[in-house]
């Protein structure tokens, strides 16, 4: 029985640093995008007032 409790608290831990690994690269994807998304934001911008 003890065993059982010790797996089951030993998954849940790999289970809580495997979530929170891909929690990190969600945010660090979310914030590359969002980068990539205001740079070609800027970039158009700058050259449309250019082009005028």
């Amino acid at each position: 029985m003890q065993t059982i409790k010790t797996l089951g608290l030993t998954l849940g831990l790999l289970a809580l640093i495997l979530a929170s690994i891909f929690l990190h690269w969600g945010i660090v994807v979310t914030v590359i995008i969002m980068a990539v998304a205001t740079l070609t934001l800027i970039y158009a911008t700058q050259h449309r007032d250019k082009a005028d």
